[in-house]
C-alpha cells in the first residue's frame, strides 16, 4: 500500500509516543512511502528539539531513505494559500494536505498516514482516503 505520511506520523516512528502503536502498524503494511519534503526540516527540527539520541538519528536516517519526495514549487503556494482559506489548517498541515492531494492524482490508491487532530478531520470530511 502507498502511504504519504505527515509529520505527526513520523514522528512516533522514532520516539515512544501516544501514536507510536498505530504509526509502526502504518510503517509495516507501507509499500511506497511518500511525503512533501519539508516533511524532512519538521522532523529534523523535531529530533532537536527532543534532544535526540544518536539511535534515534540513525532511525529517522532510515526511514528517510524510503521516502519520495513531493516538491512543491513555488508557483503552487497561491493556490494552498487559497484552499487554506477555507481549510483553516497551520501553513505547513495544509501544504501537506494539498502535496498529498496533489499526489493522489498520480497515486489515486494514495492513502493519507497523519495523527494531526484538524489535518486528520478535514481529510475525513473531504473524502481523502486514510490509514
Amino acid at each position: 500500500m502507498d502511504l504519504f505520511w505527515d509529520t505527526s506520523a513520523v514522528v512516533p516512528l522514532v520516539f515512544n509516543e501516544l501514536h507510536t502503536a498505530s504509526a509502526l502498524q502504518a510503517y509495516q503494511k507501507g509499500a511506497g512511502f511518500f511525503a512533501w519534503d519539508w516533511l524532512a526540516v519538521e522532523a529534523e527540527a523535531a529530533l532537536s528539539r527532543r534532544k535526540a539520541l544518536n539511535s534515534q538519528w540513525e532511525k529517522w536516517s532510515e526511514i528517510s531513505r524510503l521516502f519520495q519526495w513531493v516538491h512543491l514549487p513555488s508557483r503552487e503556494w497561491p493556490e494552498i494559500r487559497k484552499l487554506n482559506r477555507h481549510w483553516m489548517l497551520r501553513a505547513a498541515d495544509a501544504a501537506h494536505l494539498y502535496a498529498f492531494r496533489r499526489a493522489c492524482s498520480i497515486l489515486p490508491d494514495l492513502r493519507l498516514v497523519t495523527f494531526d487532530d484538524e489535518q486528520l478531520s478535514l481529510a475525513s470530511k473531504k473524502g481523502f482516503r486514510l490509514i
